[in-house]
């Protein structure tokens, strides 16, 4: 995750946004990061059972 956000910043992007599945254990290291969250949409992200979750959106201001 930090290469990629020092590669934005060196293609002068102010901004990164992410998605995950709620409850997922990728929520706590983005929340680490700085990862802000913003929103959850309701049965957006299928799992391999087939089953629909939430999914949270989080972005991070780069500069």
């Amino acid at each position: 995750m930090q290469k990629a956000e020092e590669r934005a910043k060196q293609e002068g992007r102010s901004l990164l946004v992410l998605d995950t599945r709620e409850g997922d254990p990728s929520n706590l290291l983005y929340t680490s990061m700085g990862y802000i969250r913003a929103g959850r949409i309701p049965h957006y992200a299928k799992s391999a059972s087939g089953e629909l979750h939430a999914t949270i959106f989080y972005y991070k201001q780069l500069i």
